[in-house]
């Protein structure tokens, strides 16, 4: 979808779809629920409040762990292995994507959830940020804002299916690349500035340093993803087309997906 264009449909549609592309972003692809990720998801949040509550270091850090090796490891090593071919020999396109769409919206469930534990806690005096209550609102809240509303943008315009790695499941191109919206301005979008809303939420939260050293390791992170994972495969699927296809400037900016 090029916004650079005028969209046709109604306002009430297109509002629709920003609020499906948001929850989708959240690990809730509204269209494609299915009993296995329902529960999944009911059973992460029950999870996580069990933890925040408890307030134990130990079991929020374990738990965090366990969701870094879950979504950055996990996703890194399935994708650049031959498991998704395997599972597309055996189950076809459609229902091998469905079953990794499922488990990889648990990922992002769990690395936000994760986050959120961290953030939770507090461990005294010299784990908060400075600054009164009102600064750290407004900061907060600028922060998510602006996170928000960029990664949103970014993601309608790539599509669902691009920020749930579909191309890179399925070894091909599943939409053509493009150069509107915020990659316009930005080159990595959503792993970039994007990503400034998970630390307002922890400024909003809590204010806490700890929380932000869990932004910010998952921050890292996925900048780890990019460079093992994915620019390999944009430079493996599209740059060997560059020759017939014109590319846009910003193909190799960070941020084509979630």
């Amino acid at each position: 979808m090029d916004l650079a264009k005028p969209d046709p449909r109604p306002l009430r549609v297109r509002l629709l779809h920003v609020v499906y592309v948001f929850a989708a972003m959240s690990g809730w692809r509204l269209d494609h629920l299915n009993v296995a990720w329902v529960v999944g998801g009911v059973l992460s949040l029950t999870t996580a409040q069990v933890l925040i509550r408890s307030h134990d270091p130990r079991l929020s850090l374990s738990y965090f762990v366990f969701s870094l090796l879950f979504y950055y490891g996990g996703n890194t090593v399935f994708l650049m292995s031959k498991l998704p071919a395997r599972m597309v020999a055996r189950w076809g396109e459609d229902r091998a994507y469905r079953i990794y769409e499922t488990i990889l919206a648990l990922m992002f469930m769990n690395q936000g959830l994760g986050v959120g534990c961290i953030g939770s806690l507090t461990l005294g005096p010299r784990w908060l940020l400075p600054g009164s209550p009102t600064l750290l609102w407004v900061i907060g809240a600028g922060l998510c804002a602006v996170g928000i509303i960029v990664k949103v943008w970014a993601t309608v315009v790539v599509g669902v299916d691009v920020y749930y790695y579909r191309d890179m499941f399925l070894d091909r191109p599943v939409s053509p690349f493009v150069a509107s919206g915020p990659y316009r301005v930005f080159r990595n979008p959503m792993y970039g500035i994007g990503q400034l809303h998970a630390y307002g939420v922890v400024v909003l939260m809590s204010g806490s340093w700890n929380g932000l050293m869990a932004a910010a390791a998952c921050h890292a992170l996925i900048y780890v993803f990019y460079f093992t994972a994915e620019m390999p495969f944009i430079q493996r699927t599209y740059l060997t087309r560059a020759s017939v296809v014109p590319l846009p400037e910003n193909l190799l900016a960070p941020g084509s997906h979630g």
